[in-house]
C-alpha cells in the first residue's frame, strides 16, 4: 500500500486529505482520506502495488510496480495519464517530491533481475536521468527530504543488516555524496518516517 499526505491534486484538498492507493487486493486502485471516511478515486491504467507514490509537477504519480514494466502515470483532471517509463524495469522504490517539481526514486528492486538497486533516478522535464548512487542497496526503503539531505531507512534484507543512509544535495538538487550514518539489525519493509519537533514526545 501507497501513502500521500497532504498532498495538492485535481481530487484532494490541499493539506486536508491523503491519497493511498495500490494494496495487493487493488493494484490499481486509490482513495481519498479525510481522517474519518474514504472515497474512490479513477483507477490506473496499470497495475501499480509494490510500486512507488509521491508527486511530480505538483501531481500525484506513481512508478513502477510488480509485473509492471517500470510503467510511470500521473494525475491530472482528465485521469491518469502516461508519463516516459522508468529506466529499470523497478518495483518496492521510493519517490521523493522534489522543490522544484521533480521526482526522485531511490533504491528500489528491478523486478526483471531480482537486482537491489544502488542508483537514485531522476524525472525532470519529462526525461529520467541517473544523478546519483547509493553507498548501499536497498529494497522496500523509506526516505525523507529534510532541506538538503535525504535520509534512506531500509526495508528488506536478506541477511538482517539494514543501513541507514543520508544522501547529500546541492541547491540546485544535483546530487554530491552518499554515506551510511547508522546501522539497525531489523527488518522494516516500507518503514513509515515523520518529521516532528525535537523532543515532542517527552515529558
Amino acid at each position: 500500500m501507497r501513502l500521500l499526505h497532504k498532498l495538492p491534486s485535481p481530487d484532494i484538498d490541499r493539506g486536508s486529505k491523503a491519497m493511498v492507493c495500490f494494496d495487493w487486493k487493488s493494484e490499481r486502485s486509490c482513495e481519498e482520506f479525510d481522517g474519518e471516511k474514504a472515497k474512490k478515486l479513477q483507477r490506473t491504467e496499470k497495475r501499480h502495488d509494490s510500486g512507488g507514490l509521491g508527486l511530480y509537477n505538483n501531481q500525484p504519480t506513481v512508478v513502477g510496480g510488480w509485473e509492471n514494466e517500470g510503467e510511470v502515470e500521473t494525475l491530472t483532471k482528465e485521469g491518469w495519464i502516461p508519463l516516459p517509463p522508468h529506466p529499470k524495469i523497478i518495483s518496492y522504490t521510493y519517490v521523493v517530491s522534489m522543490p522544484s517539481g521533480s521526482m526522485l526514486t531511490v533504491g528500489g528492486l528491478d523486478y526483471k533481475s531480482w537486482e537491489k538497486l544502488y542508483q537514485i533516478f531522476c524525472l525532470s522535464k519529462n526525461q529520467w536521468s541517473k544523478i546519483g548512487i547509493l553507498t548501499k542497496a536497498v529494497d522496500e526503503p523509506t526516505a525523507i527530504l529534510i532541506g538538503d539531505f535525504i535520509y534512506i531507512f531500509p526495508g528488506y534484507t536478506d541477511d538482517y543488516e539494514s543501513w541507514i543512509q543520508r544522501v547529500n544535495l546541492d541547491s540546485e538538487e544535483n546530487f554530491i555524496s552518499s554515506a551510511v550514518i547508522a546501522e539497525q539489525k531489523v527488518n522494516n519493509r516500507g518503514p513509515v518516517l515523520f518529521l516532528s519537533p525535537f523532543n515532542y514526545c517527552s515529558t
